[in-house]
């Protein structure tokens, strides 16, 4: 009789471990990871280190993240999802569209702050905008927020159609992006400027009442 091998199931961001055991290397790995990328720097950092500190062969490593990419993408959209996760809590809690405006303000702030204070997430982030391999996990995560912007701003943004809606959005979402890309490479004191008036043509540009 033919033996039934048991599915690895994958994701897009590497192996999922099922049994208890894996899961527990797994965590380890990442809290690891995370440890050295803080210290170190992700550029100076390789698998080889990882396994070492976390004491399990290298190889175990590569049957859940092929290559240090791949690590570093499922450490940031972690992070992502968490900022994505505490947008939606504000945006939703709005009442009106007073409350909406000053919720999205303080989504965009907080991200662009969140990205460029964080350990390693803002090397991250930066490097990963510009890796062609990332175009469309980049373009999946972009959606989200599209999503969510549409979907809270959609109760109180009356006076723009649907369609034209999402496809400002997905403008003024580009344009955060780049503007990240460029605070990335400035200045702190530079890059908070211009996420300011970045912030601020977001809102304009969907008629909210921004105050100058």
């Amino acid at each position: 009789m033919e033996k039934t091998r048991r599915k690895k199931t994958t994701s897009k961001h590497g192996f999922i471990p099922q049994q208890e055991r894996s899961k527990q290397t797994v965590e380890k790995v990442l809290k690891v990871a995370t440890k050295l990328f803080t210290k170190h720097g992700v550029a100076a950092v390789n698998l080889g280190q990882i396994a070492r500190l976390a004491d399990i062969p290298t190889a175990t490593i590569y049957r859940y993240y092929p290559n240090k990419e791949e690590l570093i993408v499922r450490l940031m959209y972690d992070d992502l999802n968490i900022m994505l996760s505490n947008a939606q809590e504000k945006l939703d809690s709005a009442r009106n569209i007073e409350e909406f405006t000053s919720a999205l303000l303080v989504v965009l702030w907080d991200t662009y702050e969140e990205i460029q204070d964080h350990p390693f997430l803002h090397g991250a982030f930066g490097a990963l905008l510009s890796e062609r391999s990332q175009k469309q996990r980049l373009y999946d995560e972009n959606q989200k927020w599209i999503n969510l912007f549409h979907m809270s701003g959609r109760r109180f943004v009356n006076n723009i159609s649907d369609e034209h809606l999402r496809i400002r959005l997905t403008v003024l979402n580009a344009m955060w992006n780049a503007t990240v890309r460029v605070a990335y490479l400035a200045t702190r004191s530079e890059g908070d400027m211009l996420m300011k008036e970045a912030i601020s043509i977001f809102c304009r540009e969907l008629d909210l009442p921004v105050q100058d």
